[in-house]
């Protein structure tokens, strides 16, 4: 039977500068679940619920994916410092760091992609550049919009022994091409992780828990299917679900 994977989605206010002012909606890019499901796997949109609702829904699922954000609006991208992951969407962050608790507590597989391989390291207990440009001096153009995700921004370089090694079968220490969304990225690791990947500047690309299957990624893999990498880090994921 094909595993059950749960997929944060997105939440959009309804204001000014919503995707359509004055309705308040749910929404979420489609390679999310096509990866997802070409792995082998379900997905299952997982709405906004109360925390105490949310462990009821999760005993029916296998595994999570906690997907990135949306882009950010001008008034935010004008500040010298972005907001914290709360303060952008503080609705979304509530509802997301109740879903990596419970998966967490329960013992789910979890993949974090972009923002939410952040989310996971806050809700761990480590924190966040709020702005590499600002706090992090030497840092690449993490942010390659509007160039396509399946077009390489710059490489990585995945660490020896690592699950992310042996998910993607690439060769540690070599340049693995990955795409680029993003202004923020993980400061202090959670306690109880390790990372996984740098890119060239330093900037931390992947991190994975040292006990259980957990593993964040700045990259997007599900935006570059046509590489087998990125595909094979779904499968793994998909793979794990089957053994809960």
């Amino acid at each position: 039977m094909k595993p059950l994977i749960g997929v944060t989605v997105s939440s959009d206010p309804g204001d000014e500068e919503g995707l359509v002012p004055g309705t308040a909606m749910y929404y979420l890019r489609q390679e999310y679940a096509l990866a997802v499901e070409q792995a082998g796997g379900l997905p299952v949109l997982l709405p906004v619920l109360a925390d105490d609702n949310v462990p009821a829904l999760l005993e029916r699922l296998q595994g999570l994916v906690v997907t990135g954000g949306a882009r950010l609006p001008g008034r935010m991208l004008q500040q010298p410092l972005l907001p914290g992951l709360r303060d952008i969407n503080p609705v979304r962050y509530d509802s997301d760091r109740a879903w990596i608790r419970a998966a967490v507590s329960r013992g789910l597989p979890v993949l974090g992609i972009c923002r939410g391989m952040q989310m996971i390291n806050e809700v761990c207990g480590g924190s966040i550049y709020r702005s590499l440009a600002a706090e992090y001096p030497g840092a690449l153009d993490h942010q390659q919009w509007p160039r396509p995700g399946e077009i390489p921004s710059h490489v990585i370089r995945i660490e020896g022994d690592t699950m992310l090694a042996r998910l993607t079968g690439w060769p540690p220490g070599e340049e693995l091409p990955v795409n680029s969304f993003h202004r923020q990225a993980v400061r202090d690791l959670a306690p109880g992780f390790r990372v996984s990947a740098r890119a060239p500047d330093g900037v931390i690309e992947a991190i994975e828990a040292r006990e259980g299957w957990i593993l964040g990624l700045q990259f997007h893999p599900e935006r570059m299917p046509e590489r087998e990498p990125m595909r094979a880090i779904f499968r793994g994921l998909v793979e794990a679900a089957r053994l809960q």
